[in-house]
């Protein structure tokens, strides 16, 4: 019988770096996803068909891992297939959502989700030291949220409805991994530098007004669908905008992601900034309407195709609305 499991990629919008210090932080699934499936063979080994060699030694690494928690998920004479749209390494939670879908495709059927994201949280744990588990509840829970800090627990959720928004999400390559920028970060902070604590208190005011205003533009959106929200809008891109050039002075941007940034505000985007540990990687553009975002992401694509970027750092023109999110046509 096989079983399956997705964990989708996510956004960070606001919070990174804060949430680690007490702050909130308010982020969104994409349709990206990681998906798992394993089934029962009669060999009594893990086996892990169309992987290569160096990724079944790591995913074996980490169900032993997994195993040493949660012993009842993890039984031997498994066969696993993965399939996956998330680029990994630049900021999108691909361990997360990997963390995510092993948890559900390991455990019983019919499991919660505050279960199944309790053992991806731990899981995570081997690819992060000290994950917050605002990732794998993105990948798990699926919607917009805003997340309160809890430790040792995971963060608190609350889904928001939200009203209508246009985005522009891409990434450039990333030079430092998320370990080593948030223990950088840390390093800092424990030096006893006062501009860099500062710096985070204020990413975390900026997450918390950027809460407030969703929380007040999905009242507004559901009282009348047909209302205005171009302030609400603007202000989550100024918020934005104000946000990143703190993650710029704190050393967390990059010349490319700077140079994306630049261009997508050029083309009309309302602010934007980095999406998650920075040092390149994921990063977002808000706009005031559909055929702006769909423009500005072709403008962008080929901006990354002059820089010959890899394909994984495809540019994406996505709507969200309090039902979904979906990837816009572009051309």
């Amino acid at each position: 019988m096989e079983r399956v499991g997705v964990g989708h990629a996510k956004l960070l919008l606001f919070g990174e770096h804060a949430a680690v210090y007490g702050h909130p932080a308010l982020g969104l699934t994409l349709p990206s996803a990681i998906e798992v499936s394993v089934s029962r063979t009669s060999d009594s080994h893990w086996s892990f068909p169309a992987l290569r060699q160096n990724e079944r030694k790591l995913l074996r690494d980490f169900l032993a891992y997994l195993e040493a928690f949660a012993p009842q998920t993890v039984q031997g004479g498994m066969e696993v297939r993965i399939r996956s749209s998330i680029p990994r390494a630049v900021g999108f939670g691909s361990s997360a959502a990997l963390s995510a879908a092993f948890a559900e495709a390991l455990s019983p059927p019919h499991t919660d989700r505050q279960a199944l994201w309790e053992i991806a949280h731990r899981a995570e744990h081997f690819f992060h030291g000290t994950p917050s588990g605002i990732d794998t509840g993105l990948a798990l829970l699926r919607g917009l949220y805003a997340f309160r800090p809890a430790p040792p627990a995971l963060p608190a959720a609350r889904r928001l409805r939200g009203f209508p928004l246009f985005l522009v999400v891409g990434s450039v390559p990333r030079g430092e991994s998320t370990a080593s920028l948030v223990a950088g970060l840390r390093a800092r902070i424990e030096a006893g530098d006062p501009g860099v604590r500062s710096s985070v208190d204020e990413l975390g005011r900026i997450a918390n007004q950027a809460i407030e205003t969703v929380t007040e533009g999905s009242r507004r959106f559901e009282d009348d669908p047909g209302a205005d929200l171009t302030r609400s809008g603007s202000e989550l891109g100024r918020l934005a905008s104000t946000a990143h050039a703190i993650l710029r002075k704190l050393s967390l941007s990059s010349e490319q992601l700077e140079l994306f940034l630049h261009a997508g505000i050029e083309q009309g985007a309302w602010g934007g900034k980095l999406s998650g540990a920075g040092g390149g990687g994921a990063y977002f553009l808000l706009y005031p309407s559909r055929e702006a975002a769909t423009s500005a992401a072709d403008h962008l694509g080929d901006l990354a195709r002059r820089l010959q970027l890899p394909h994984d750092y495809e540019i994406s023109a996505l709507s969200w609305t309090p039902a979904e999110i979906h990837r816009l046509r572009r051309g």
